[in-house]
């Protein structure tokens, strides 16, 4: 298990392995750096639950135009095999304009991912398990019809 002086530096690399995903337009991979059961809960839209809800949420934050994000980590608290992460996001268009901005917080786990850097290997990785976000223009655009994807 990760120790806690490295857990800025295990969470910061999952952090870059998100804003790759994104930066790809691949939901898919990004639904991947959850746990089966995650949870993620956008202020004014639906929560997606699951691996399957959380890619389509991302896949219609990428189709509305999002595409980038960055997420910069503010604090970190680890208890155990879990990680109370609490951040800013920003979220910017293919012309680098920021079309969103705001807070998080994740709840991290720690669980055993066969494959995770090898094929015949399990390993230990850092999740998110439960993911809780409110800025100041993507939760309105859901609001307004974009976010037809949560329904």
């Amino acid at each position: 298990m990760t120790q806690t002086t490295d857990i800025h530096a295990a969470i910061r690399a999952a952090d870059d392995e998100f804003e790759a995903a994104f930066a790809k337009s691949d939901s898919t991979r990004l639904s991947n750096l959850y746990t089966d059961e995650a949870l993620v809960m956008p202020t004014g839209a639906e929560s997606a639950k699951g691996k399957a809800a959380i890619a389509a949420f991302w896949q219609g934050a990428m189709d509305m135009g999002i595409k980038s994000a960055k997420l910069d980590i503010q604090e970190l608290e680890q208890h155990g095999d879990t990680v109370i992460d609490v951040g800013l996001y920003t979220l910017k268009s293919a012309d680098d304009e920021v079309l969103d901005q705001g807070k998080y917080i994740v709840i991290w786990k720690m669980k055993m991912v066969a494959g995770r850097y090898t094929v015949t290997c399990s390993t230990a990785a850092w999740l998110r398990s439960k993911v809780l976000f409110c800025g100041w223009a993507f939760c309105p655009m859901l609001l307004m019809g974009y976010g037809s994807f949560l329904t």
